[in-house]
């Protein structure tokens, strides 16, 4: 599962570029993976202690309130990695969008400039 959250895990700051951008990003990185490296430890200890038949009911109940709790917060900081790993395709394909559209215009431009040109040669006299 901490696979997951370290190929997911890059955001981007809002007015940050270059390396700034960069280097927070990595940071955040590297904080989201080791949370979620925590958490899962956490929980394997809390799922251990939550199924040891030696311990009293109340102690086992507390337990598994614990195993309920670390896996909502690891769950939420999964949740965040995807749709920060969404934003930033949504980003590049609205990247590529803009290009092809800008790619597109000019290559309409280019045309309408060369039927423009044709036309312009046809409309003229010949006798002239």
């Amino acid at each position: 599962m901490v696979e997951e959250t370290s190929s997911a895990e890059q955001t981007k700051s809002e007015g940050e570029t270059g390396p700034v951008q960069d280097s927070v990003r990595a940071f955040r990185e590297s904080k989201r993976a080791k949370m979620a490296k925590t958490l899962e430890k956490m929980l394997h200890v809390a799922r251990r202690e939550a199924r040891r038949r030696a311990s009293p009911g109340l102690i086992r109940l507390k337990w598994i309130n614990t195993v309920c709790y670390l896996t909502q917060t690891y769950n939420g900081i999964l949740a965040d990695t995807e749709v920060n790993e969404m934003r930033q395709e949504m980003e590049q394909l609205q990247e590529t969008v803009d290009k092809l559209t800008k790619e597109r215009y000019r290559w309409t431009q280019a045309g309408n400039k060369a039927d423009q040109f044709k036309a312009g040669q046809s409309n003229q006299d010949p006798d002239a």
